[in-house]
């Protein structure tokens, strides 16, 4: 049937350029479209200066481009149509991605729990007697996965592990919210009291959430798409994905219940001892192990006081940059210096105490810090070491805050580390969690539980002049846990280990460790 208006996403059909698109419209139709009440260069004739109603738009399609179109992108337009023209047909690409596409979703209807329960639900109207008959959907699946108890998974935890495992996926509700509503059983009052008051909607990077109603009500979906570029061996993978890592761990994993209140939570005494102290003048750069440290009315000295910033003065932080591990600062307490080291560059010293000469600005960050910004020979010196423009911020002595995070200190329990990396094929140390503090049983032979920190109140180490610390909550945990501080490279697979086995219910957080800050001195 003849139709007025087509339109299209090019990389859908050559892979590449993304972010442009095509709307063909019949020339008898195009008098269907009402002008638009605002304009930009180019889709004009003449705008009267004298009179605001007189503006006379160009005729036919001219008239609804807006500013300088992207001739660049759209240049490459013409290797992808000469692909297909000189070594592939339309009608092959189609025979290819439709044969791929039933065969994954007939895999993926294989694929149930040990208790039967299903892994898969697809939103589309696909069946034998529409194939048959040679009506097709084209190359893309929309669905969202079960978990054992047949409650649905966070379609952003899914997506999030498996970018882990080099997997690209989109989930959320793909621009069409309304679609979307109808598929998933979004009724208005469920959008008026949840979605839209909460701010779940279409590309939100909220963590969790996306799943409502104790699992029964899912806020997106997950979509996977094929191309010419596709092969049987890409569906393996994706197939091994959801036998290996949802079935038999995100799906049937035993989720923590969320933090009950500090307060309600009963002290044990506890035979430990305190094995390592970590400090790390400069946020998301490697750590100085060291035997004693003296604190300050909030924290370690030093620790955090630095960190590194973008050309626009934003924080680079490790999950940005893995390269800012293999910065290695030390500190010389006799001359006052901080020292930054990096393979294959000469170090680099700052005056802790008279480095007002190479401050050139001052930036305010959200949460009420107050940073003085470094230029100069510091400036050049991190720029070359990370390959991009960089520099370094310390905080003001008048801000009552490090730049940590959350809490002063990090706490990591050595048995929880042994407990995580169990049946984990890599050599995982309690470093890749960055704590300042660690703590390990007293006597090899003693009994003792992993992840028992998670329910302590406050902690005291027994020192000339005792330390209490009081804990403020869980450490909240993400993919910086797959860099490995000796190389800085990402390619672990602990945090979907953690997924696996400290996510909290009806939440994408994952807890390790336990966040404190310094309560009072004896």
């Amino acid at each position: 049937y003849p139709v007025d208006f087509v339109v299209l996403s090019f990389y859908k059909i050559f892979g590449y350029p993304t972010g442009l698109g095509a709307l063909i419209i019949r020339n008898e139709s195009l008098k269907l479209l009402n002008k638009e009440n605002y304009f930009g260069g180019g889709s004009v004739e003449y705008v009267s200066p004298y009179d605001d109603s007189r503006v006379e738009y160009k005729s036919g399609i001219n008239g609804f481009i807006h500013g300088t179109i992207p001739f660049t992108t759209i240049l490459s337009l013409h290797q992808g149509f000469q692909l297909i023209a000189n070594k592939l047909s339309y009608k092959s690409i189609s025979l290819h991605t439709q044969c791929l596409i039933d065969y994954c979703r007939n895999e993926m209807l294989k694929l149930n729990y040990s208790n039967g329960q299903r892994l898969c639900l697809f939103y589309d109207a696909r069946s034998n007697l529409l194939i048959e008959n040679g009506y097709s959907y084209g190359p893309i699946l929309n669905f969202n996965l079960f978990n054992i108890y047949g409650q649905f998974i966070s379609c952003r935890l899914i997506h999030r592990i498996a970018t882990n495992h080099n997997i690209i996926l989109r989930v959320g509700t793909f621009c069409t919210p309304g679609a979307s509503q109808a598929y998933l059983g979004s009724s208005k009052s469920f959008e008026n009291n949840h979605e839209c008051r909460r701010g779940l909607f279409c590309g939100t990077n909220a963590d969790g959430d996306d799943v409502l109603d104790s699992g029964r009500q899912p806020l997106g979906s997950i979509r996977l798409s094929l191309g010419w570029m596709s092969r049987y061996e890409d569906i393996q993978c994706w197939i091994h994905f959801l036998r290996q890592v949802i079935l038999q761990g995100i799906g049937i994993a035993s989720q923590l219940t969320s933090s009950v209140p500090i307060d309600n939570r009963c002290d044990e005494e506890k035979n430990l001892i305190l094995t390592h102290i970590y400090i790390y003048p400069i946020k998301s750069c490697a750590s100085i192990l060291v035997k004693e440290w003296p604190l300050t009315s909030m924290s370690f000295l030093y620790d955090r006081e630095w960190m590194v910033m973008d050309q626009n003065l934003n924080p680079l932080t490790l999950k940005r940059l893995p390269a800012l591990s293999q910065i290695k600062p030390a500190i010389n307490s006799e001359k006052n210096q901080l020292i930054l080291n990096a393979t294959n560059h000469p170090s680099f010293i700052i005056e802790i105490n008279n480095d007002s000469t190479t401050i050139k600005s001052t930036v305010n960050l959200n949460d009420g810090i107050t940073c003085h910004v470094y230029g100069g020979e510091i400036e050049q010196w991190l720029t070359k070491v990370l390959g991009i423009y960089a520099t370094l911020a310390r905080r003001t002595n008048d801000s009552q805050m490090t730049l940590a995070n959350e809490g002063a200190f990090l706490l990591v329990n050595e048995e929880s580390v042994r407990q995580i990396r169990s049946n984990l094929n890599e050599k995982i140390t309690h470093e890749r969690f960055r704590p300042n503090l660690v703590v390990d049983k007293q006597y090899v032979n003693e009994s003792y539980s992993a992840y028992s920190e998670d329910s302590w109140k406050r902690l005291v180490i027994l020192n000339e002049s005792d330390i209490e610390l009081k804990v403020i909550g869980l450490c909240q945990r993400c993919t910086v846990v797959n860099v490995d501080p000796s190389t800085g490279k990402n390619q672990s697979h602990l945090f979907t280990r953690l997924q696996t086995q400290r996510r909290e219910m009806d939440t994408l957080r994952a807890n390790f460790g336990i966040l404190l800050n310094l309560s009072k001195t004896y």
